[in-house]
């Protein structure tokens, strides 16, 4: 007889004990097929492997890293001042090529299905969506630059978090103190921000509105959901300069305008 009641979700080391149990074993009389590898956090939380994820989406995975390579000869070679985000994204398209991904399964600014403005940087397949941000380091007003930027690159995630494509990568390439700027907004701000490859970006449904000014304008008529995405990637593309790659999940509840942070 089972026991229908509800429960709490597991803690992280039940849950760990119960996946141990299922993954390939007989429970009773049912005998279950090996579960996909997951993630646990200390909550509870499970997330799918990157090694488990739908196989049309891997080849994208795997280019991500060999683009940080790419960025990295172009800094080796003395063309730094030379790098914008259009860098970035063709190295994503020539490598994309190179994993075997032909330059028509490709689009750049595509229009975002139902919006008044706003377009995608790559699209494959018409399927897979990437959005790329390059922040330079700007020379002065760097304050208000940091938050411009922070709500430009959560306008993004919440962006692609809305989206019905099977994958959706926000592709950064970060430089040192700007990531430690994000990561302390993070703390300040009262979200997760992730620092290294398998880490998470988790924004609760009223980030928005605790935002600054400045990064809150950023987001336009964008608004308050739940949003959670992985990072798939985070290595060096240089001294002080990182590759991160974000695979957003979709919303968990939809959008809502911000009001005022749309005028």
């Amino acid at each position: 007889m089972y026991n229908r009641s509800p429960r709490a979700r597991p803690e992280g080391a039940r849950a760990r004990r119960l996946l141990r149990t299922m993954s390939g074993r007989s429970v009773g009389r049912r005998t279950f097929a090996r579960c996909p590898r997951v993630s646990i956090a200390d909550d509870g939380r499970m997330s799918l492997s990157s090694q488990d994820r739908p196989p049309q989406n891997q080849p994208v995975l795997n280019a991500l890293h060999r683009v940080a390579e790419v960025m990295s000869q172009h800094y080796a070679g003395g063309r730094r001042h030379l790098l914008t985000e259009d860098v970035l994204r063709f190295a994503m398209i020539a490598v994309l090529e190179e994993h075997g991904i032909s330059p028509d399964r490709l689009s750049i600014e595509v229009p975002l299905l139902g919006a008044t403005r706003g377009k995608l940087d790559l699209v494959v397949d018409r399927d897979i969506a990437i959005e790329f941000k390059f922040p330079r380091d700007p020379a002065s007003e760097v304050g208000a630059a940091d938050t411009m930027t922070l709500g430009e690159m959560l306008s993004d995630v919440y962006r692609l978090a809305a989206l019905p494509h099977s994958q959706r990568l926000a592709v950064w390439l970060l430089h040192d103190r700007l990531a430690g700027y994000l990561a302390r907004a993070a703390d300040r701000y009262s979200f997760e921000w992730p620092t290294a490859a398998g880490e998470w970006l988790r924004l609760p449904a009223e980030l928005p509105v605790r935002l600054p000014a400045t990064a809150k304008a950023a987001l336009k008529s964008l608004g308050a959901a739940v949003v959670e995405a992985e990072a798939v990637v985070y290595r060096s593309a240089s001294d002080g300069v990182w590759l991160v790659a974000l695979e957003v999940a979709r919303a968990s509840t939809r959008p809502v305008p911000l009001g005022r942070g749309d005028q």
